[in-house]
């Protein structure tokens, strides 16, 4: 250049199609395969039994623990007999999307409707129909390119 540094520059002579010569460098490690482990998620910590006038005031936050990066959906549903004490038309109390961007524990709320909160404070003041209600969390978790994980568990409302 103008300064008068010197580059080293090298010829290489190449043509398009023709095999490479396999190289000879013994100093060169070969790279080992990589060994992609599914992601995989836990609920974390939480109870089985939650009193009715809690559960309409701050709902139920579900933990979901990945090892790497996921995404899903978190469903609370009321089982029939609860669902027909309660006389709602619909089972689904909430669902919510869950997103883990690497192993760590994603947090989800899930809150009834203000008209199933009435219905629930009804229920816990009437005394009439089941003595408890059952709702069940289902969250499925999906890492790419592999199967659905599903974690199931079972929450006792109590009046």
């Amino acid at each position: 250049d103008a300064a008068g540094n010197v580059e080293d520059k090298k010829a290489l002579d190449f043509e398009i199609g023709q095999v490479a010569p396999p190289a000879s460098g013994d100093d060169l490690d070969p790279v080992p395969p990589i060994t992609d482990k599914p992601a995989t998620a836990a609920l974390g910590e939480m109870g089985s039994r939650v009193s009715a006038k809690k559960f309409g005031k701050k709902g139920f936050t579900v933990r979901v623990a990945c090892t790497g990066a996921m995404e899903g959906t978190a469903t609370l549903k009321l089982n029939k007999r609860s669902a027909r004490a309660l006389e709602v038309g619909k089972r689904t109390v909430k669902t919510k999307a869950v997103k883990c961007y690497g192993a760590h524990t994603a947090k989800v709320k899930l809150k009834p409707s203000k008209s199933l909160r009435r219905k629930l404070a009804k229920w816990r003041k009437s005394g009439d129909g089941p003595s408890t209600l059952t709702l069940k969390l289902t969250v499925a978790m999906t890492d790419l390119g592999q199967p659905t994980q599903t974690l199931k568990k079972s929450i006792t409302i109590l009046p």
